[in-house]
């Protein structure tokens, strides 16, 4: 099991970095490709590599071996990735997948560590989850990723992606598009090939260069990040949402610094115009916002549960589902406040969450937020419980208010562009997006992105929480993912 998912680290940043770093990479030109696929001549003899598709081999040797074929390209500088394709079927005791320099060993007889075995190599065994560098035998491997306990293990996928960052001198792994984080530290100045440990007789490998970024490239590629967390900080500035033509009033308040975003719409057979009025630099944010919850990394299937509800910490009037722990039930004939947190609670990294709520059976104060593990879940009458203590945060869905140690007069209007005494229709999807590395929570509703909601959050250890009075009610969260 798991200790900690996604794993605790003060970097969530760098890991949003290294993801858009990953997206932006250059593939190589048709004419390029032959130049990173396997090397036939820097392999062990028991493998073959097809003169017509270099980008895969196969092992022929039926002894007892193991067998290592190095890639054609080397890398010194730039971030590069490429993919392994290896099918679980074909691999054998010591499947290691890893970089190398040109000094080590490719071939020796018996089932063996070879990548990893000395300083000139690094790898990941896929079957034990144990890197290895410098390492004699198994005994002396380092389990990864590192928020697994030692006594687990993770499947791993037939596709594998090695991402090599030779500005920072590290190495990591990525699978089912979730990054598992650094592997390895301390490879500046080395010039290190693609490699694989191989053991298993017919077994097939394939490697594919998926791109890579040079140096000048990696240095330009982070400014414009900088530039863009900078924009984290950009006071948002929204004059009016409204569905109707521009006042020339405010058509002289546009200037270089704003923007104007007309959407033509139909509603009730009449045409009319949404008018935003904007910040440039709020829509630079809305986009990094959208980007960033893109990029979340999913857990594996076998980990989800533990994102669910928890049927043992709600109030005695709530049903979480027997078989699907995501979905909650309220069916009760009276009058009565119920709320229920989710099992996990997050105190680093960035999560994301979606909860599915029809609005007809929302009633009153339908609020959906954060809690510690110290905020009440139950009482008699319709009141509100989320966001009515210092112990939890909530908006109001209904009433379109944010509320955190406040009476339901009290609640800050939210989003923040709304005009007094408008209201906005939340659809039934609604997504939280939980920052505690800035401390931050915001929503995403009707498709977009609505702005912080709330700060301050640094420190504590929240849960996802929702506040029920309707008699009969169904929820459904749905974990979206998270960055270390």
């Amino acid at each position: 099991m798991f200790t900690h998912f996604p794993p605790r680290s003060a970097e969530a940043k760098h890991s949003f970095e290294m993801i858009q770093l990953v997206k932006s990479l250059s593939p190589p030109l048709d004419h390029q490709i032959n130049n990173y696929n396997w090397n036939k001549e820097d392999s062990s003899p028991n493998i073959y590599v097809d003169p017509g598709n270099e980008s895969t081999f196969c092992k022929l040797c039926e002894e007892p071996s193991t067998d290592c074929i190095r890639g054609k390209h080397s890398f010194e500088s730039g971030i590069h990735a490429w993919r392994i394709t290896w099918n679980p079927s074909h691999r054998g005791m010591y499947s290691i997948v890893g970089v190398a320099t040109a000094e080590a060993p490719l071939h020796e007889l018996g089932e063996k560590i070879l990548v990893g075995s000395s300083r000139a190599s690094w790898g990941w065994d896929l079957n034990t989850n144990l890197l290895y560098h410098n390492s004699s035998n198994d005994s002396t491997g380092k389990k990864y990723p590192g928020f697994i306990k030692d006594d687990a293990r993770i499947i791993v996928p037939e596709d594998i992606t090695v991402l090599l960052n030779m500005e920072e001198g590290t190495l990591a792994y990525i699978i089912n598009k979730f990054y598992l984080g650094i592997a390895f530290h301390d490879l500046k100045g080395l010039k290190l090939f693609p490699i694989v440990n191989v053991t298993k007789h017919d077994a097939r490998v394939t490697l594919e260069y998926l791109g890579g970024l040079t140096s000048e490239e990696v240095r330009d590629s982070a400014l414009r990040t900088a530039a863009g967390i900078a924009l984290l900080l950009s006071t948002v500035s929204v004059i009016s949402v409204e569905n109707r033509p521009l006042r020339s009033t405010e058509r002289a308040q546009l200037n270089t610094n704003s923007k104007l975003h007309l959407n033509e719409g139909r509603r009730k057979g009449r045409v009319g115009l949404q008018v935003i009025i904007i910040n440039i630099a709020f829509i630079d944010f809305l986009y990094l916002q959208i980007d960033l919850l893109e990029n979340l990394a999913r857990p594996p299937p076998f980990l989800l549960e533990i994102f669910s509800w928890n049927k043992n910490d709600c109030s005695p009037n709530i049903t979480v589902q027997e078989n699907n722990e995501f979905v909650l039930y309220k069916d009760f004939n009276g009058s009565t406040t119920d709320c229920v947190r989710g099992k996990y609670g997050f105190d680093s990294g960035i999560n994301a969450w979606k909860i599915s709520w029809k609005p007809s059976q929302r009633g009153p104060y339908p609020i959906v937020g954060v809690a510690t593990i110290d905020s009440p879940l139950h009482a008699m009458g319709v009141k509100m419980l989320v966001g009515n203590n210092n112990t939890s945060w909530g908006w109001d869905i209904d009433m379109n208010l944010l509320h955190h140690n406040t009476t339901p007069n009290q609640g800050i209007l939210y989003p923040r562009f709304m005009i007094k005494g408008t209201n906005m229709s939340v659809s039934e999807d609604l997504i939280l997006m939980l920052n505690m590395e800035e401390g931050t929570l915001s929503y995403f509703a009707n498709g977009y992105y609505l702005g912080v909601a709330f700060d301050d959050l640094k420190g504590k250890k929240l849960y996802p929480v929702v506040n029920v009075t309707s008699q009969r009610c169904k929820i459904e969260m749905t974990y979206l993912g998270g960055l270390l």
